[in-house]
């Protein structure tokens, strides 16, 4: 019927957008829903599971309040990954939420890498032993007494689904990305386990990203205005499902996303994590996988920088950013900056590296300053990419964008320039929903396979680079990285720390 809908749900770190698609992809329907993020303290980046729930209720009960009920066909989770939750037999929360950002675990993580199992559990779990992820933070729960042998561990996605179906239950994606699970084979592995010092039976149970559960009456779901026995879809993580949004299943596809941090990534067949241990892989389904890697150096730096030093440019500060910006040649005439202000994560993993502007000269103004922070993050994005390159060795046709940064025209000609590659600009900024969506229908009989979503996505523009510029930044790259590695030198991290 032309009126079949699916509900697609992304909860993300920000905010949980409720996003209707009719059963021929167009989107018609989306409700948002913004939270905090809770920082008690230095390095601690939390939120509160309940509040999230609440929220994730009033957008779906907005988007579904003009929409016949019996029309929804299903529903599909998409979700922020590496989050963590300590809960009690019961379900009831022992700990916030601890989401990718939160970097207490550092000494803990710092400790795990050194053992000897350290290099084979990251072979089969895809993930670096770093303090992104679960394993370590679970790790440190234990250590500071904030959960006992009885508890369970659960992602913000994982607490959502117990409140659905009162089972303690996750998806293969979310699991990949929790340093536990085997992601050939997709169940919990023995020696991460071992490491993180629990047990199978302090986890929820594995099932696939595939899998639909007849959804059981329950308080929330009256809530909501949703009949029981409206099927839901597991769906997966945020990561994979944003490259299915845009359609990048070809591993010659790039995407690269430019939210609060930033990310690059690509669609594999199989699962082939790095020997040098740079880049994480995760589950999207059965015979998908995504690899890539993310830094904390995206929006976050860019609304860091205005909030200090454009504080002046008041509801239009980033217009008249930009405006400034495009005055500046590529380059910054001289000024570089290094935009690890938080510690980095892909590929180097170091968390003590720190950042700056080097070579500031009295004749640089604020036009300067912006686009060296923007040069700066993106050229972070790019050792990402070339990182990919050096363990992944198809060819680059296109790089899809997707994000906040995306839709500057500034940025776009500057990514281009640095990537060096044809730049698509992808025409939805909801891309895990949509990618969702691509899902449920696929497994709901709507579309015979996920590569559909090649065919269904549309682009709003498609930029190629211009080669004198790429190959002037390749030249500022080299003085980048060589600024970085003096930096690093100061800080007492080293450029190659991730080599085992």
């Amino acid at each position: 019927m032309p009126d079949n809908f699916v509900l697609s749900i992304d909860i993300g770190t920000s905010a949980t957008k409720a996003v209707l698609f009719d059963v021929h992809m167009n989107q018609t329907g989306l409700a948002r829903r913004s939270y905090p993020l809770i920082l008690r303290e230095r390095g601690s980046n939390e939120q509160d599971a309940d509040v999230i729930i609440a929220n994730m209720r009033d957008a779906v009960i907005e988007v579904l309040q003009s929409q016949n009920p019996k029309n929804l066909i299903g529903i599909v989770l998409s979700s922020q990954m590496a989050s963590i939750m300590a809960v009690d037999a019961s379900g009831n929360p022992l700990t916030r939420i601890l989401t990718w950002g939160d970097t207490r675990s550092h000494a803990t993580s710092s400790v795990l890498k050194s053992d000897p199992r350290a290099k084979e559990i990251f072979q089969v779990t895809g993930c670096p032993i770093e303090m992104l992820y679960p394993l370590s933070k679970i790790r440190w729960m234990i250590e500071n007494g904030l959960s006992d042998p009885e508890s369970r561990y659960l992602s913000v996605k994982d607490y959502i689904l117990f409140h659905l179906t009162g089972c303690f239950i996750t998806d293969w994606s979310m699991g990949s990305s929790s340093g536990l699970m085997d992601i050939a084979k997709h169940i919990w592995y023995p020696e991460a386990l071992s490491l993180a010092g629990i047990s199978e039976k302090n986890l929820p149970a594995l099932y696939s990203t595939r899998h639909i559960i007849s959804l059981p009456d329950s308080e929330l779901l009256r809530q909501m205005g949703i009949q029981p026995g409206t099927p839901l879809i597991l769906g997966a993580g945020d990561a994979p499902l944003s490259s299915l949004g845009v359609g990048a299943l070809d591993p010659g596809v790039l995407v690269v996303n430019v939210g609060t941090s930033t990310a690059a990534r690509k669609m594999v067949q199989r699962p082939l994590p790095d020997d040098r241990q740079q880049l994480w892989t995760y589950v999207l389904d059965e015979t998908h996988w995504v690899t890539g890697g993310m830094s904390s150096s995206g929006g976050m730096i860019y609304d860091w920088f205005k909030n200090i030093f454009c504080v002046d440019q008041g509801q239009d500060a980033y217009l008249e950013m930009e405006k400034q910006a495009e005055n500046v040649p590529p380059g910054a005439e001289g000024l570089i900056f290094i935009p690890y202000l938080a510690g980095e994560l892909c590929p180097s993993w170091s968390a003590g590296t720190r950042g700056g502007f080097h070579r500031l000269d009295i004749l640089h103004h604020r036009g300067h300053l912006t686009r060296a922070v923007l040069e700066g993050i993106t050229f972070s994005i790019y050792r990402i990419i070339e990182t990919i390159q050096t363990v992944h060795k198809d060819p680059i046709m296109e790089i899809r964008v997707t994000g906040g940064l995306a839709a500057s025209s500034l940025w776009q000609r500057m990514a281009v320039d640095i990537f060096g590659y044809p730049l698509v600009i992808a025409n939805s900024n909801e891309g895990s929903a949509r990618g969702g969506a691509y899902l449920a229908l696929n497994i709901l009989g709507y579309l015979e396979s996920l590569e559909e979503a090649e065919e269904m996505t549309v682009s709003d523009a498609r930029l190629l680079p211009d080669a004198r510029n790429h190959s002037r930044y390749m030249d500022i790259y080299a003085q980048f990285i060589d600024f970085l590695e003096r930096t690093r030198e100061i800080t007492g991290e080293s450029i190659h720390q991730t080599d085992i």
